[in-house]
């Protein structure tokens, strides 16, 4: 009489994480209509993006007439113009294609630096533990935009000094001239610490079940095991990780921007133009307005995404998960 063996629970849950791909994702979505209209808005800016020239309707960083200077909302310009009369719809446009570009490019460098970090940390254990959690310690001791203020002005070039730009002869702000690559480096580079001690806490929970256990007994080096079995079975956290960090670093961007550390004039950047349009709160709200309610549809929508998809791919989560 054969006997009935009993499955661990561990790997019924590797089975049903395999089992998860793009397409009984995107089915899952069905049973979350937050998460339909946060995926709606992304696509939006997504291909806002990729279509901002045939989109903006004006160059965004020139202005097509000096007479229409913080001009309201017109059929010309459905969204205003700004203090030097250029079309604020055209740098929403554009100014979307920054806010993919930095905030992709920064979370996938900085998760992919903080998943080795934290892989190496969790499976190797020891010094090398030890060694990468006093430094993630001391990261996590300093408030997030301190820093990232720190980070951006070690990889600034502190050799080509303070730059002034002037809107009609009055100071705007003083910035570094930080390209694209610097910002994106700073933004990873700041959220690295918190991702290592996620990654962590999953690859010491993995690397206790049992197929780890036998694969190291069939002589797999750690790296193979690392690579080959823990890290597929941490994937849906990275996924879900990585949705949640995009809008992170998009206010990252938006507020070094605003204080002037982000890619500077004339460039179009959604952080820029509210900080230059603080100042005309009450003569031209509009300018001040559309920008700021792009960053927070964009901000809402990833944040929308990122909880419906934690939901799905957490097998534990059995009523809101795949069906």
């Amino acid at each position: 009489m054969a006997r009935e063996v009993a499955v661990p629970a561990e790997w019924e849950l590797r089975a049903e994480r395999r089992r998860y791909g793009p397409l009984r994702v995107l089915l899952a979505l069905r049973h979350h209509p937050l998460g339909v209209f946060g995926l709606v808005v992304i696509f939006v800016l997504v291909v806002t993006a990729i279509g901002a020239p045939l989109i903006a309707p004006y160059d965004p960083e020139t202005a097509p007439s000096q007479t229409k200077v913080l001009q309201p909302p017109t059929l010309d310009h459905v969204f205003g113009t700004d203090r030097l009369g250029r079309d604020v719809f055209s740098r929403v446009v554009f100014g979307a294609r920054l806010t993919l570009e930095v905030g992709l490019v920064s979370v996938l460098f900085g998760v992919f630096g903080a998943t080795a970090l934290g892989l190496a940390s969790g499976y190797l254990g020891g010094r090398v533990d030890s060694i990468i959690q006093r430094t993630v310690d001391v990261a996590l001791a300093f408030p997030a935009l301190i820093l990232l203020l720190a980070i951006m002005s070690v990889l600034g070039n502190p050799d080509s000094g303070p730059r002034q730009f002037v809107i009609d002869h009055t100071p705007l702000s003083e910035s570094k001239n930080i390209n694209i690559g610097i910002l994106t480096v700073a933004i990873g580079i700041g959220m690295m610490a918190g991702v290592t001690r996620i990654v962590r806490g999953a690859v010491l929970s993995e690397k206790q079940n049992v197929y780890v256990e036998a694969a190291r007994a069939l002589g797999a080096t750690d790296l193979r095991i690392m690579a080959g079995h823990v890290l597929p079975n941490i994937m849906a956290l990275i996924i879900v990780l990585v949705s949640i960090l995009l809008p992170v670093a998009i206010l990252a961007e938006a507020s070094l921007s605003f204080l002037g550390l982000g890619v500077p004039p004339p460039a179009p950047s959604w952080g820029a133009d509210l900080s230059a349009a603080r100042s005309w709160l009450e003569e031209a709200p509009w300018w001040t307005i559309f920008p700021g309610t792009a960053i927070s549809l964009t901000v809402l929508g990833f944040n929308l995404l990122g909880d419906a998809l934690r939901d799905i791919l957490d097998p534990r989560l059995r009523g809101r998960g795949l069906s």
